[in-house]
């Protein structure tokens, strides 16, 4: 699945210069100053507040499909960030499914814990996880998801492996990175 050119809402108007303190961005066409002090942010908060709206969620909800996720499925979304992913799954699957993402960063399961999720939609369970060694018993997962996280692994055939040993037969993996493997060095 390719973006459309054009897709991803502007972060700033060029040529306008923005505070190191406080941060703009597009909202619908339209200016909206959001008011945070990004010096208390943390990198997962920036991360949350600034990519995930612009960038992350965009593209989650154009590639996300392509999952074909059904309620009742038990989805994992591995190297989950600060959780779009997941998020984005859990009402596809519905009460009746379950949705478990993982990273091996705290900070970002720590901003993905306080998001909520919706009525009708499965809970998520965040867990701190390596994704070369992934705490799940074999054949546990309908789905296994991971968008941009494949190219930071430093094993990536066995990240693969990984999420191949949890999947169930007849399971689809569906990851997005940057560009070719071989360019993500």
């Amino acid at each position: 699945v390719q973006l459309p050119t054009g897709a991803h809402p502007r972060a700033s108007v060029e040529g306008e210069e923005e505070s190191p303190r406080r941060c703009a961005r597009d909202v619908q066409g339209g200016r909206h100053d959001l008011g945070v002090d990004v010096a208390e942010m943390t990198a997962a908060e920036a991360y949350e507040t600034f990519l995930v709206p612009h960038i992350f969620g965009p593209w989650a909800e154009l590639v996300l499909p392509a999952a074909a996720l059904r309620p009742g499925q038990r989805v994992l979304d591995a190297a989950c960030g600060s959780g779009i992913v997941a998020r984005l799954a859990a009402p596809a699957v519905g009460s009746g499914g379950a949705v478990i993402g993982t990273d091996i960063d705290e900070g970002m399961l720590a901003v993905a814990r306080r998001t909520g999720t919706q009525d009708g939609c499965a809970a998520i369970d965040w867990r701190r996880a390596d994704a070369m060694d992934l705490p799940f018993p074999d054949v546990s997962f309908d789905a296994v998801l991971c968008f941009e996280g494949l190219q930071f692994f430093p094993d990536r055939a066995r990240g693969l492996a990984e999420f191949h040993r949890v999947l169930k037969r007849g399971g689809r993996l569906l990851g997005t990175v940057w560009g070719p493997l071989e360019e993500n060095a």
